[in-house]
């Protein structure tokens, strides 16, 4: 029959992890939640279309819910049932500074931690209606699980895991080395602790001389580049310095911008989902497992899931890594209530740029903050002639 799973979001990652989910013989149900109804619906239809195009049939169902109000997902999973959950439901997209001019560079640079207040604010909704609905089973949360997951571990209501991130780290390396050994990618074993801040390092489109040679395990590599560890190896052997594999990882990797890197991120995400499915254990890597900062190598099967042990690295040491990072998304720690408090640098770009001004983002006024954010950034959109806008629903995955 297949397992039967709850998909939150249907925008620019949830519309092709849904067509990702359509294509895995594991899964033989999908129930798709989406606040707009006949937008839902029609995508939906898209992932059915293309799943015929492709030789399948899956049961897809859409599900006219809205997620801001915990009770209206808990009434679907209680009836549902469903073996799995997935979250990929965001107030912004994070692409959308793509759309300003070079002026709104800075805001760019600042971090993704400025925008927190936007994919908390539905994590927390959607954590709320899975606790009130009683569902034990496991949970993904997309909505940048680096540092939402840990947030919603301090609120006691942590997820299973994240996807992408990491991971897609991952793939950037192991395509890269393979090259530089003149191997597939599939003989390569990866170890890999990083952070999502490091993505803008890694998928960067211009060189950085000042980051552009390779760096020592375990060490903060510069001022501009997050820590991480990075081991992989060969046939048994650690081929990491040989195959110049800090320098694939760190190197510019351009790649477009827009909706289209949702495709890349739920590519990265059914590897996971089927594991999870599966009876059998895979290692693999993943951002925010159970509550944990950024991301990690995991063993994962049977609905549950384990960081893996590293060799010469404890997880003590693998946590502060990624505790580390957080700064390199303008985080300057998260509070044990869950509590964010960005860094000064972040809080000035934040008041010159929008006129917002929160130095301390509270999960538990996570709705004041989101909306006053929203607002600030509608009015810089506008003052740029840039036409998005910020609504107060959920609108996308990221």
């Amino acid at each position: 029959m297949g397992a039967t799973i709850v998909l939150v979001g249907l925008g620019h990652l949830g519309g092709p992890l849904l067509d990702q989910l359509a294509g895995s013989v594991l899964v033989g149900r999908v129930v798709a939640l989406s606040r707009g109804s006949d937008q839902g619906k029609a995508r939906c239809n898209l992932a059915r279309l293309s799943a015929v195009a492709r030789g399948s049939a899956p049961n897809i169902e859409h599900r006219t819910t809205d997620v801001a109000h915990p009770g209206q997902l808990a009434a679907v999973l209680g009836e549902v049932s469903p073996d799995l959950v997935i979250n990929a439901a965001s107030m912004q997209t994070w692409w959308l500074l793509d759309l300003f001019p070079p002026t709104a560079n800075v805001l760019k640079a600042a971090g993704f931690g400025v925008w927190l207040p936007f994919h908390l604010r539905l994590a927390v909704r959607v954590m709320e209606g899975v606790v009130a609905s009683g569902y034990k089973g496991p949970v993904i949360n997309a909505a940048y699980p680096d540092v939402v997951n840990v947030v919603l571990a301090k609120m006691g209501m942590a997820p299973t895991v994240g996807i992408g991130n990491v991971d897609e780290l991952v793939a950037k390396v192991r395509m890269l080395v393979a090259h530089n050994l003149s191997i597939t990618p599939d003989e390569l074993k990866v170890f890999l602790v990083a952070h999502h801040a490091l993505q803008r390092t890694a998928f960067r489109n211009f060189e950085n001389r000042s980051q552009a040679n390779s760096v020592k395990v375990d060490q903060n590599p510069g001022p501009e580049v997050p820590p991480y560890h990075l081991r992989v190896l060969h046939g048994g052997r650690d081929v990491t310095e040989q195959a110049d594999a800090h320098g694939a990882l760190l190197r510019p990797c351009p790649l477009p911008t827009g909706p289209s890197w949702g495709a890349f991120t739920a590519a990265s995400a059914i590897g996971l989902v089927n594991a999870l499915l599966s009876e059998n254990t895979c290692e693999m890597h993943a951002p925010g497992p159970l509550g944990f900062p950024g991301g990690y190598p995991v063993s994962v099967g049977d609905g549950k899931i384990e960081i893996s042990s590293i060799k010469d690295l404890s997880l003590e040491a693998a946590i502060l890594i990624n505790e580390r990072s957080h700064q390199f998304d303008g985080i300057a720690r998260i509070e044990e209530n869950g509590a964010v408090v960005l860094t000064e640098e972040i809080v000035a770009i934040m008041q010159d740029t929008l006129g917002y001004d929160s130095r301390t983002v509270q999960p538990t006024e996570v709705d004041d903050h989101a909306n006053e954010l929203a607002r600030c950034f509608n009015e810089y959109a506008r003052r740029h002639d840039v036409d998005v806008e910020v609504k107060s629903g959920m609108t996308c995955g990221g």
